[in-house]
């Protein structure tokens, strides 16, 4: 079953949807050459460890678990916190692309924008890592040319 909002559901958008995704992505990608890359991406790390419990039974599991997921006021949080700032219609196509029925799925943004998954070590030791609370693969910025 295909997640909502990512796929065949969006290849029907009209192109002014297109354009302003395109515009809101430009936008990240300029603001993800300026800071860390990796900043961005433990931000959203940082909010996914608590958007995947339901109950207080199940928060204790969830802690070492990532599910690429991420409620809108995280999002919001997360791009006010790293000055990206996109206007209402932008932020709205940006979630008409990669919400789907679980939430904000960030993992294809950041793919989109330009960091990738390499299976390189961070430069120092990573406590998260080291806990096993995060996958033994970093994302990367790639160059972009403005």
């Amino acid at each position: 079953m295909e997640k909502v909002g990512l796929s065949s559901l969006w290849e029907h958008r009209d192109q002014n949807t297109k354009n302003l995704l395109e515009e809101a992505l430009t936008v990240m990608r300029r603001r993800a050459v300026e800071i860390r890359p990796l900043d961005l991406r433990r931000a959203f790390v940082d909010y996914d460890k608590w958007s995947n419990y339901r109950n207080k039974f199940d928060r204790q599991i969830s802690e070492t678990r990532r599910n690429g997921h991420v409620a809108e006021h995280q999002l919001q949080s997360v791009l006010e916190s790293h000055d990206i700032h996109l206007t209402k219609k932008q932020f709205w196509a940006l979630k008409q692309r990669y919400t789907d029925d679980l939430g904000f799925y960030y993992f294809p943004l950041l793919q989109d924008i330009g960091l990738e998954i390499v299976d390189e070590p961070l430069g120092g030791i990573d406590r998260q890592r080291s806990s096993g609370s995060l996958p033994g693969k970093v994302y990367k910025a790639q160059e972009w040319i403005f």
